[in-house]
């Protein structure tokens, strides 16, 4: 039970556990204090009564549990869940019966492994393993000369594993053993035509189908006598094993388009002989004895797949003609209907709607991509998946067929994205270029982007009201695609490298943060602040990477007019993440925006070439002022509860903000100051200047200690303040020219000192 309820404060619609009506909470968006309404009061409390009882029709049923589906209350508006209490949640209520006794792990270990289906298995694996080693072990003896005489043993010893199954099973009460040695028999026996083929006793040519027909004939008896669906297993096995032999004796076993067509064509079969059986309770139902045949068919249906991309592998490495790509294009398509079939017709259970797009989207791939170039194959499947999209909204048709229709419509229009976004890789990165797969872009790619992000824009605007969730996924495409076409139109204006581009593109996020603020509360909101957050730390990190100097083991870049336009980026990021802070007060962006303006001021730093130790000292100075700062605007320390019931401390107050700035700064500074002092204790040299600062950043650590109240942070900061004294210590014995009893000597006093004043 959810209770949907509005804020007073800001407007917005949240949602919360049945369990914490009454109780007190913190709105997600804005922070400050609201009431979860009672069940009663609450605006779904009218619509579960009524879809329940009957009540308002069809139509409002209808719309009740539409709504329920998508878990909002109207399409254009957007609920929340509420994540942080303030009251405890009501108790649960234990059943009437008691609790039953939870087994222990060990007992319920024994009884999956005792279980008779466990059991069975094992024989069966064991059994064909242990056949197999034997049969192994006596050819490399090579006892068996005669090949006639061992031909004639293989087959009277299937047949008498194969009696004997049935014996045990229908004579005795070992049925499931006996069911073990059936299998095992059906297993082992297309091993006799796998033998006569290898020696020359009976070829293709010489009527082996024949063999191959009895195997089928004695599968079929097998099923008919034991009655049990594990030999419909048995059936398909062999059939796939006497059709990989006929495939070994026309010479084309590695043929990868003949094993595709092969192997579909019996996944077709064998997903459509399902079918054969009655759908009722008998004893041989469709449940019991179709299934199999139709996951068995779905197997050889990804074995298939799998060696058509063994094949379009081998054709991208080498030459490529369109007869393979018609091929590979149909088994796809063969494949999308294979999946519709099964998830229309046999299962209806949703999962294979995807795997029908897929296939369906990788059939028009590999159609179009032998003709087209990447921009025009963008272009393409985004006008495709416009046109699904509105043939669904505008053609009335059953659910089912519109379950088929919205996947495709989204890898349709997904995958256009990623492409664009593996050209801009291309055209950008550096690694590209050092391998040779660097790509120009121009007015075409730009105009390929922008057609996609119209094309998934106008997608938004027709499942505004049907389906909000997919008018949030196409919004972030359509958004994400106007960025990468901006990269695009920048590199055509000859800001080809990135540290000069990204000062241009961060404004983008910016702006769509600032636009996500005026569709508050709307379906708009989240995906521009997501797709603005994802802009984000992509831009930040292309541009971090553009500063390193790779080939010189992970050197920062000094003195360079790249310092001084990655600062400019980051001091971009740091008013994003203040304004994401700012609009969103249970985030983290107080955090990031404190850790992005430390990375801004690092740069000016680094094109002043100021010395590396002395950045951490500054830091540590600043966020250990900021958290001063923080005490005195009032901080305290609020226990809260989750959505499961679960305690915790939050910080609350004024000086929260600051707050979250002083420790973000602080554990860049400490973290930073850490990794430099690692790396000087494997160099040589004695730089007392190093150490000094190293021992005042530890001092301000220990200081932090003191400022921040009791809680998480507090044991980060002694965690890092006993980190920094330790590696003080270490550096300090590589400096001094003393004994190793004088070393232990100032160890043991100042340790000494140091424990008796923690105890205190």
């Amino acid at each position: 039970m959810t209770v949907r309820f509005a804020c007073k404060n800001c407007g917005r619609m949240l949602a919360a556990g049945g369990r914490f009506a009454g109780a007190r909470a913190h709105c997600p968006a804005c922070g400050n204090l609201v009431e979860v309404p009672s069940w009663a009061h609450s605006p779904d409390s009218a619509a579960a009564e009524a879809a329940s009882t009957g009540a308002g029709g069809p139509a409002y049923r209808k719309r009740a549990s539409v709504e329920a589906e998508e878990d909002v209350v109207d399409a254009e508006i957007v609920t929340e869940p509420v994540v942080e209490f303030l009251d405890p949640p009501a108790p649960a209520k234990k059943p009437a019966g008691g609790r039953e006794p939870e087994l222990s792990v060990v007992r319920r270990m024994f009884e999956a492994m005792l279980d008779p289906r466990s059991i069975q298995w094992m024989l069966v694996v064991g059994g064909a393993l242990a056949v197999l080693g034997l049969i192994v072990w006596v050819v490399s003896l090579g006892i068996f000369e005669n090949r006639i005489l061992v031909a004639v043993a293989l087959g009277v010893g299937t047949l008498l594993v194969l009696g004997a199954g049935c014996f045990v099973s229908l004579a005795t009460r070992y049925k499931t053993a006996g069911n073990a040695l059936a299998f095992l028999g059906c297993v082992v026996m297309p091993l006799n035509l796998w033998y006569y083929h290898a020696q020359d006793l009976v070829r293709l040519e010489d009527h082996l189908w024949v063999g191959g027909v009895a195997c089928c004939l004695l599968y079929a008896l097998m099923v008919r006598v034991l009655r049990s669906p594990l030999f419909m297993y048995a059936v398909e096995a062999g059939i796939t094993l006497t059709v990989l032999l006929f495939l070994a004796d026309l010479s084309l076993p590695f043929d990868s388009s003949l094993i595709a067509i092969g192997f579909m064509v019996l996944g077709l079969m064998s997903i459509h002989a399902e079918r054969a059986f009655s759908p009722g309770d008998g004893e041989f139902c469709r449940d019991r004895f179709g299934l199999p045949l139709f996951w068995s068919g779905h197997v050889q249906v990804a074995v298939s797949l799998a060696a058509v991309v063994v094949l379009q592998a081998g054709e991208f490495l080498g030459d490529a003609n369109a007869g393979d790509k018609l091929l590979a294009a149909g088994i796809w398509l063969a494949a999308a209907y294979v999946y519709l079939y099964s998830d229309l017709v046999v299962r209806r259970v949703g999962v294979y709607v995807y795997l029908a797009a897929l296939a369906l989207l990788a059939s028009l791939l590999t159609f179009v991509a032998g003709y087209l170039t990447m921009e025009a194959a963008i272009v393409v499947l985004a006008i495709t998946a416009l046109i699904a999209n509105a043939i669904e909204h505008r053609v009335v048709v059953e659910q089912r067929f519109s379950r088929v229709v919205a996947p495709l419509g989204i890898f349709l229009g997904g995958f256009p994205l990623l492409l664009g976004w593996l050209l801009h890789l291309r055209a950008t990165s550096r690694l590209a270029a050092e391998i040779g797969w660097q790509e120009e872009t121009g007015s075409w790619f730009v105009g390929a982007m922008l057609t996609v992000a119209v094309a998934t824009r106008v997608s938004a605007w027709l499942y505004r009201e049907r389906a909000p969730r997919r008018t949030v996924v196409y919004l972030f495409c359509s958004a994400a695609a106007l960025i990468i076409a901006a990269a695009g139109t920048l590199r055509m204006m000859h800001v080809e490298e990135w540290s000069r581009q990204a000062p241009i593109l961060m404004v983008i996020p910016i702006a769509y943060l600032l636009a996500a603020r005026l569709w508050r509360g709307k379906l708009e909101e989240r995906a521009l602040s997501w797709v603005a957050r994802a802009g984000a730390a992509v831009i930040l990190i292309h541009g971090l990477m553009s500063v390193i100097n790779v080939k010189a083991m992970l050197i920062p870049i000094e003195g360079e007019t790249r310092n001084l336009l990655l600062g400019v980026v980051f001091v971009e990021a740091a008013v994003f993440y203040a304004l994401l802070a700012l609009f969103r007060r249970a985030s983290v962006g107080g955090y990031l925006s404190a850790a992005s303006a430390c990375a801004a001021l690092w740069q000016f730093l680094g094109y002043l070439e100021v010395p590396h130790y002395l950045h951490t000292l500054l830091f540590a100075v600043l966020g250990i002022g900021i958290l001063g700062l923080a005490r005195a605007l009032k901080i305290e320390q609020v226990k809260i509860y989750g959505p499961g019931g679960g305690q915790g401390l939050v910080t609350r107050g004024r000086g929260r903000g600051a707050f979250q700035v002083g420790n973000a700064i602080l554990s860049v500074a400490f973290i930073a100051a850490f990794l430099q002092g690692i790396g000087r204790l494997a160099s040589s040299g004695d730089d007392w200047r190093q150490l000094f600062a190293l021992c005042l950043t530890t001092a301000v650590s220990c200081a932090a200690v003191g400022v921040v109240p009791g809680g998480a942070w507090r044991r980060a900061y002694v965690a890092y303040s006993v980190a920094l004294a330790a590696l003080v210590f270490l550096t300090l014995n590589i400096y001094v020219d003393l004994s190793g009893w004088q070393k232990l000597e100032i160890f043991c006093a100042v340790g000494g000192i140091a424990m008796v004043a923690g105890g205190y």
